[in-house]
């Protein structure tokens, strides 16, 4: 509302006065001021818009046209009232696009009109509705359609005739009206004008028709002999004869008011026929008229000229102009006169809707005389007058800020043009001095409309004008400037005003301190002029030759090449639709000038000018030359227009050019980076505009020269184009689509490509380089060269191994010291002799070189053997022991499966598929799609392309969920099959547990078995076929044996010796390398040969057992003797393998030898089962091996900065080992502890000491003899070693548990093994200082009492190794049991039992402690002390700050109360069912302990939950403290319920109403002590349950249960009395 306000403002400021007028304009022109006051200044707006886009179409036959409304019983035609229903139905075939209009005096238009008439007479045309709108709007557009339209030409000589009776009508229509009422202005403008006039379609097509008229006076008639207007002069009568013209008069002479429109409306009709009326009939009649008329136009007043209707004076003067052509010679000249003097005066007024009128008006002068239209002014006088009474400058003086102004003012002066004197152009020119940007502008406009028809002076002094304001303006006049000088030129395309345009841009470009912005706008216009001009090619050339004369003359020459490349693209029209003689062109242009000789010099003339800019240094990119433009300008000027030429001319860049280019931007010592990688990019964005013998140039001479530790990725990006260019050309790579292949062995830059790889710096170039490597070493060979895999890898591992060579001689800073030193043993003569030689490397360089080709042969050896599709004969050494245990939880959306598998790190990606495939009852290549970690984040296989890779080759190492994606339309046909499958024929059966052909039973589970070595069979048959005897296997096979691993360890001593003299650099990345490239290549034979080499003898010797041989017969007394022999050689065997001080023997090579003793003990078949190898483990087992493994365990096994991942590696398979040998158990089928799980105490009344009087668990019965032999092992070490052993175990799960393995070689010594009696505890309660857990630094490096609590988290191979640890601990325990005491006697034994049960991060740590230890109280032993005892005071006197009033503590102490869960499940199997004997034993009394635990119970105050809760506060760590805390007290409460010389009756009294009130349902007592009409706030902060978890809860909820079960008392009490006050 408020803009529809100002436009109403703005417009009423404008000279508009009629508020009225205004909106309607504003409305149609939908809120545009600029359009409404065009609507208010053309003729004056009709209340209806005759509808004037029909489309013309004939006449329609009367036969066809629907019946009239009289036809159908309409109006008889004798009412006063107008005939309604005939506008009605006129009007539907009017508007319409198909319209017909009615002709006869008896249908619609004719009543109409008859009506019209009739009412007129009456003075009522303008009272009925229904007539004012047939004579507003429906009269118009019917006679419009029926004189105007082309169809008029096309219609017979009946509805000729009709047409004519219509016009007879409608004559006499205007006759009444002219007696009665006011003139009717529409009526005699839009209808009867266009009647008579004789131009109208109708005249046009009946100027033959003879005229009828046969009246008494004669006003009009023909002058010509051929067009005799005869219907026209009938007319003409017949309204002269019923008194039209002495009616016109009349209004004149009436006295009447008239104003202009009626004026005109009256003479106009007959100013349109004026040429037929006879002049001495007519002219004494309108005589009197006409001078009227013209002495109103003489003498209108101020008022009147900035009125609305001012253009109805035009028309009074043109209707009168029209008359007096033909009647009054004389008075034409006086028209003339009027018009321009109301044009003049109209100018002189300050409105702007007068001066806009006179604006208009004047141009439709000009216009008609300009195309002589009629008797109308001639141009010169027109200009003459213009000039003589200055119109422009009083046009000029208005409103030149509106855009429609400034159109009519446009129009003005480019009429004057070459009339125009200096004066007045100087006069508007300078109107643009300090005017606002738009009106110069529009000033602009005015004078580049005009331009075009200056004369050579005119446009001499135009050019002086703008320079002299170029001089005086600022930049943003110079802008508005050149676009004018450009508009001009684009407008002036002929003759000498362009060419002065372009001469003009051209000198203002170079003007010194033009801004840049400035110069690229002036280049762009002078372009655009040029482009638009008849003689471009002519002007093109000479511009192009002042543009290099430019870049010879000066080394500023930016803006010159900037214009010489934008001269060449408007060549090439910039696009590929150039044609071959415009490439021609450019091509002749370089010969002529020798362009590209000339940019290459100008390119190191500014490259040297940006140095010395610099004060000799490298140019930085933003580095200013000439004051305007920087260096990069300069720098991409040069190559973005060499490179245009290049390729749109059709132009190879020479060699020479080349070296320029080269020399300039990278060889040069003063080139910047960016020099350099400008160069690089150009170089590869132009390799096509280079000859293949200039490639190979640039390829060999530079890029081969680039130093490969500086390599950028611009460089790499160009060598890596080139090379391929290069081999290319020479046929040694082939293109095959997208793909490049490799056609001829070496391609040239092989040994760059290697230079790459080992020393550039940046890792993911490097990254690159190894891909291209490998792609030309194997992956992209072709296949005629993939002929002989063998040799191909044997040359490359040969090559990786001659780079390690000479790296590791560099690594030693001695090099006579370093050739014969043990770690270069194994380099050749050669390499040694060379050593002198050797440039001095830093050793950071080296030891990158190295990780590199160790990299690269990991890549290389993985790339191809995961192409392998067949299950592995010949394994690689990752796959032929047992790796870390994995629980892969299995889920897959399509048929909502979801279970949990049980896998080890190094097992193979298929049987993982596998197992998922036996488990979904599909074929395996229906689980299509594995996607292990998170959705989105995690890694994705896709089918069988990585079946050979293994887990941890993933990056599995840990427990994962794994998502499959199964067919499900497979699963479902497997479904239908149901329990026929198995017995479909040819079809593998998916539920087969192995028992057929299998005697071990062994299975996917991997337990140990008594049978023979060899491949057991998996559930899953189609496993097994990849293994067997026959053709296939053979073919197989002989596969495998061209896989590059199997090559590499075919090659002998050398390359293993290599990787082991490598992995003592010591260097953490090279170890990781060398252990990945060792688990891609089968075992080293040389080890495994030894350790087959223990149990070779005893084959040979005897297949029988040793408990079996009789040693009687002297026969085998020497077969005995010799079998000793050969196992005393199998040890010293076993000691070089696995004894660290053992010669040449490193931690690195201890751990690999494990590796492969843990693949022969515990062999992994080819379907991924553990089958036993029980001769090779009980001749290990005779030859000492358990002493040897068992040793590594010791503190001083392996030194102290041996690396971390090693020592775990080591400790892991050493314990696996040990548990499989001495349990039988392999680590994958280890018991994985339920998270959270607590026991249920025992029985009451039950003497928990006589234990040792129980059966102890039956034996585990073993399938194999190898446990046995290793039990009787164990037996027979004596006192000191089986302590040692039990020492080392606790060491190493402590230091697991702690994360810290190091730990593990702190000592623990020996005491008196005599447990001193138990001290009287009366009360169990700890204070929360009594703890001895220390953060402090100086625990760091020894195992005592916190080590564990320091630790945050551990990870999952410190838990592993602990539990494992844990395991075998209780294991030897149990195995000896009568050295029980030698435990119990161990320095710290009872904090690392605290530490491991509370102390340890691993939940899963806690958890098997709780288990084995459960499991210790059970064992049966001689010693005075029962484990239950030893545990029980240890716990009892354990310093834990477990029974503080509230968890607000911080550091070491919360996080013991978080996990307490175990101790007091342990403490409450401990305590739980105690009899009074027991109890004195123990000196402890449950009765006081129960009373302690109550008194804890009643003050322990629990944190509260906080409504908004901010992560620092902790309240939430607090509430899980509280909710454990809780949970363990009820435990050991409920435990203690169960021992003797308990009242549960007066306990339960307490302890019922404690925990219902407080603890589970404090609402409960707010309700029983009438406070419920307390608000819910206050209820809230004085009631609320102190139990804050699940784990509470229930611990509660059971005691609660306890407290009830045989207690009626209770039951009743509490019950009843609740029930009856709730």
């Amino acid at each position: 509302m408020e803009q529809e306000d100002e436009n109403i403002s703005l417009l009423l400021n404008m000279g508009f006065p009629d508020v009225r007028a205004i909106k309607r304009a504003l409305k149609l022109s939908n809120g545009d001021v600029n359009e409404a006051v065009i609507f208010l200044t053309e003729q004056p707006l009709s209340s209806y818009t005759t509808v004037d886009d029909l489309r013309d179409v004939e006449m329609a036959d009367p036969a066809h046209r629907p019946p009239t409304y009289d036809e159908v019983g309409g109006d008889n035609g004798n009412s006063m009232e107008f005939p309604t229903t005939n506008l009605y139905e006129l009007e539907s075939r009017v508007f319409t696009d198909t319209w017909s209009i009615p002709y006869k005096r008896e249908e619609s238009l004719g009543k109409c009109l008859v009506a019209a008439a009739r009412l007129a007479e009456e003075g009522l045309c303008d009272a009925d509705e229904s007539c004012h709108r047939f004579m507003d709007r429906c009269l118009p557009e019917c006679f419009h359609k029926l004189l105007a339209n082309g169809a008029v030409r096309r219609w017979g000589l009946e509805i000729q005739e009709g047409v004519f009776n219509m016009l007879d009508l409608l004559t006499n229509l205007v006759i009444v009206r002219l007696k009665h009422g006011s003139v009717p202005e529409a009526l005699l403008k839009d209808v009867f004008a266009l009647a008579l006039d004789s131009d109208c379609e109708w005249n046009q097509k009946n100027k033959h028709r003879p005229a009828e008229f046969t009246g008494d006076v004669i006003y009009a008639e023909s002058t010509s002999q051929f067009e005799s207007y005869g219907w026209l002069m009938d007319l003409i009568n017949i309204f002269g004869n019923r008194g039209g013209l002495e009616l016109v008069a009349g209004h004149f002479s009436s006295g009447e008011e008239l104003d202009a429109g009626q004026m005109a409306a009256l003479l106009l009709p007959l100013g349109q026929c004026a040429k037929f009326l006879i002049m001495e009939v007519t002219c004494p009649i309108l005589l009197p008229a006409v001078t009227l008329a013209l002495q109103y136009v003489a003498t209108l007043e101020e008022k009147q000229l900035k009125g609305q209707k001012i253009g109805s004076c035009y028309e009074l003067l043109e209707a009168v102009r029209l008359l007096c052509v033909s009647l009054w010679p004389e008075k034409v000249q006086r028209t003339s006169d009027l018009r321009l003097e109301m044009i003049i005066r109209m100018l002189k007024t300050p409105h702007f809707s007068a001066r806009m009128n006179a604006l208009k008006e004047l141009a439709r002068l000009i216009e008609d005389s300009e195309r002589r239209r009629g008797n109308v002014i001639d141009a010169d006088i027109i200009q003459e007058w213009m000039t003589s009474k200055r119109v422009l400058s009083l046009a000029l003086e208005g409103n030149i800020d509106q855009v429609q102004y400034t159109d009519r003012m446009k129009e003005l002066v480019e009429f004057m043009g070459p009339k125009l004197q200096e004066e007045e152009l100087s006069r508007i020119w300078y109107m643009a001095e300090k005017a606002s940007p738009h009106v110069v502008d529009n000033i602009h406009r005015i004078m580049a409309a005009a331009a075009t028809r200056f004369s050579p002076h005119q446009f001499d002094h135009l050019l002086s004008l703008i320079r002299k304001s170029w001089d005086d303006g600022n930049d943003r006049l110079r802008e508005k400037l050149l676009s004018f000088i450009g508009k001009i030129g684009q407008d002036s395309r002929l003759g000498r005003t362009a060419e002065k345009m372009l001469d003009a841009l051209w000198a203002l470009a170079r003007v010194p301190a033009l801004p840049p912005r400035l110069v690229h706008q002036a280049m762009n216009e002078h372009l655009t002029i040029l482009n638009e001009s008849a003689t471009r090619d002519q002007l093109r050339k000479s511009y192009i030759v002042r543009c290099v004369e430019d870049i010879k003359r000066s080394p500023a020459v930016y803006l010159p090449l900037k214009q010489l490349h934008y001269l060449a693209q408007s060549i090439t029209k910039g696009g590929a639709s150039y044609f071959k003689t415009e490439k021609a062109t450019l091509s002749e242009l370089n010969r002529s000038h020798e362009i590209v000789k000339l940019i290459t010099l100008s390119l190191g003339k500014c490259h040297a000018l940006a140095v010395s800019t610099c004060g000799n240094q490298q140019p930085p990119p933003s580095t200013l030359i000439d004051g305007k433009y920087t260096h990069d300008d300069y720098l991409r000027v040069h190559l973005e227009f060499l490179q245009f030429l290049l390729k749109e001319g059709d132009i190879y860049l020479a060699w020479p050019r080349c070296k320029d280019i080269w020399d300039t931007l990278v060889a040069n010592s003063k080139a910047s980076g960016y020099d350099k990688e400008t160069c690089f990019a150009w170089f590869s964005g132009c390799r096509g505009d280079l000859e293949s013998s200039t490639q190979r140039d640039l390829f060999c001479e530079k890029l081969l020269r680039l130093d490969p530790v500086t390599m950028t990725r611009a460089a790499f990006t160009c060598f890596v184009d080139y090379f391929h260019a290069v081999n290319l050309n020479d046929h040694k790579l082939i293109r095959n689509g997208n793909v490049i292949v490799v056609d001829k062995l070496e391609p040239l830059g092989m040994e760059f490509i290697w230079q790459l790889v080992l020393e550039c710096q940046e890792e993911q170039l490097a990254e690159e380089a190894m891909k291209l490597l490998l792609d030309m070493s194997y992956m992209s060979l072709s296949a005629r060269l993939r002929r002989d895999p063998p040799q191909l890898h044997a040359k490359f591992i040969s090559e990786c191994y001659r780079k390690l060579e000479k790296s590791m001689l560099r690594v030693n800073e001695t090099a006579v010291g370093a050739a014969v030193s043990t770690a270069t043993k194994t380099l050749t003569a050669m390499a040694v002799s060379d050593l002198g030689g050797l440039p001095t490397t830093s050793r950071n360089s080296c030891i990158q070189h190295i990780r590199r080709v160790l990299v690269l042969a990991e890549r290389y050896v993985s790339s191809i053997e995961e192409q392998h599709p067949a299950p592995r004969s010949l394994p690689p050494h990752g796959a032929s022991f047992t790796g870390m245990p994995v629980i892969l939880h299995v889920s897959c959306d399509s048929n909502k499966m979801d279970m949990n598998f049980e896998c080890h790190s190094n097992e193979r990606l298929g049987l993982v598929r596998g197992k998922i495939a036996n488990y979904a009852r599909v074929p395996l290549d229906q689980v299509q799609t594995l996607s292990f970690g998170e959705i989105g984040g995690g890694i994705l296989v896709n089918g069988g392309e990585q079946d050979n890779r293994l887990l941890h080759q993933l990056g599995v190492t840990t427990n994962t969920s794994l998502a499959a994606k199964i067919n499900i339309s497979s699963a479902a046909q497997l479904k239908e099959v149901g329990d026929t499958w198995d017995e479909l024929p040819g079809t593998a059966s998916y539920c087969d547990t192995g028992e057929e052909g299998s005697s071990d039973g062994a299975g996917g589970s991997g337990a140990a078995s008594g049978a023979s070595a060899g491949p057991s069979r998996l559930g899953v048959r189609s496993f097994s076929a990849a293994v067997g005897d026959g053709h296939g296997s053979q073919y197989n096979l002989d596969q495998e044996k061209q896989l590059p691993g199997v090559v590499m360890a075919s090659q002998g001593r050398d390359v293993f010796s290599m990787l082991y003299q490598l992995a003592q650099l010591e260097e953490s990345r090279i170890v990781d390398a060398v252990r990945r490239v060792l688990y891609l290549v089968p075992t080293d034979p040389n080890v495994a040969d030894k350790f087959d080499s223990i149990c070779s003898a005893g084959i040979a010797t005897s297949d029988a057992s040793p408990r079996t041989t009789p040693y009687g017969s002297p026969a085998k007394r020497d077969k005995i003797r010799d079998k000793e022999k050969d196992r005393e050689t199998g040890r010293e065997v076993l000691r070089r393998l696995l004894d660290l001080n053992a010669a040449d023997m490193t931690p690195f090579r201890l751990l690999y030898n494990m590796e492969v003793l843990s693949g022969k003990i515990m062999p992994v078949s080819v379907e991924g089962s553990m089958n036993s190898n029980a001769h090779f483990c009980e001749e290990f087992l005779m030859c000492g091996g358990l002493s040897l493994i068992t040793a590594l365990l010791q503190k001083d096994s392996l030194p102290q900065e041996v690396d971390y991942e090693i020592r775990q590696s080591v400790y892991l398979i050493t314990l696996q080992i040990l548990r499989y040998l001495l349990c039988g158990s392999t680590p994958r089928g280890q018991e994985v502890p339920v998270i959270g799980q607590q026991p249920h105490p025992g029985p009451p009344k039950r003497s928990a000491l006589d234990s040792s009087a129980q059966a102890s668990p039956p034996p585990i019965s073993f399938s194999s003899l190898t446990p046995i032999i290793a039990n009787r092992v164990i037996l027979g070490f004596s006192a000191e070693e089986w302590s040692e052993m039990v020492s080392n175990l606790m060491r190493v799960s402590w230091a697991g548990a702690a994360g810290k393995l190091y730990l593990s070689s702190a000592t623990l010594t020996m005491r008196d093994p005599t447990l001193s009696p138990p001290e009287n505890c009366k009360s169990s309660r700890q204070s929360s200082t009594g703890s001895a857990h220390s953060s402090s630094s100086d625990s760091e490096g020894v195992l005592q009492c916190g080590v564990c609590v320091q630790q945050t988290t551990i990870s999952p191979t410190d838990s592993l190794i602990a539990s494992q640890a844990l395991h075998l601990l209780v294991a030897c325990l149990r195995f000896r049991p009568q050295l029980i005491d030698r435990w119990y006697g161990m320095v710290n034994v009872k904090d690392f039992i605290v530490e491991v049960l509370v102390g340890c991060s691993s939940q899963e740590v806690r958890e098997v402690t709780y288990q084995q230890f459960t499991n210790l109280i059970n064992m049966s032993t001689p010693s005075e002390v029962h484990p239950k005892q030893f545990l029980t005071q240890v716990l009892l006197k354990a310093p834990l700050p477990l029974w503080v009033p509230s968890t607000s503590a911080r550091g070491a102490t919360l996080k013991l109360l978080s996990q307490c869960t175990q101790y007091f499940s342990l403490r409450s199997k401990l305590l739980s069912g105690l009899c009074a004997k027991d109890q004195e034993f123990l000196g402890i009394s449950a009765h006081q302990m129960l009373e302690d635990e109550t008194g804890w119970l009643t003050n322990f105050t629990a944190t509260r939950e906080a409504a908004r809760e901010r992560p620092e506060s902790g309240i939430s760590s607090l509430r899980h403290a509280d909710n454990v805390l809780l949970a363990g007290h009820l435990t050991l409460i409920t435990a203690l319920l169960s021992c003797e010389g308990i009242n549960k009756e007066e306990t339960g009294a307490t302890l019922i109403p404690l925990l219902v009130f407080e603890y589970l349902f404090p609402a409960s007592k707010l309700v029983l002590e009438g406070g419920s009409e307390q608000d819910s706030l206050s209820a809230s902060r004085n009631y609320w349950a102190k139990c804050t978890g699940k784990e509470s809860r229930l611990a509660a909820y059971q005691l609660l249960v306890h407290l009830v079960t045989q207690s009626q008392h209770h039951l009743k009490q509490h019950y009843l009395c609740w029930s009856s006050r709730l």
